[in-house]
């Protein structure tokens, strides 16, 4: 999964529980403006966000090894 796919995916997870920009922002103790503009690619959130941003909705990313080719 792609930077990309994974912001495209916490966006429509905050869709899917109606959240608010503002709220999201809010628990993440950012602008909701940020947010915005993750979710239409103009900005691209930093690791540690996207990790919270995640948590915040319920997930768990978690990073593992390719396998080897």
């Amino acid at each position: 999964m792609t930077a990309d796919q994974i912001v495209e995916a916490l966006a429509q997870a905050r869709h899917d529980r109606e959240l608010s920009l503002r709220v999201v922002a809010g628990l993440l103790g950012l602008q909701p403006s940020a947010v915005h503009h993750w979710e239409r690619g103009r900005r691209d959130p930093q690791l540690t966000t996207v990790i919270a941003w995640a948590n915040l909705l319920g997930y768990d990313l978690t990073l593992t090894p390719k396998e080897s080719r």
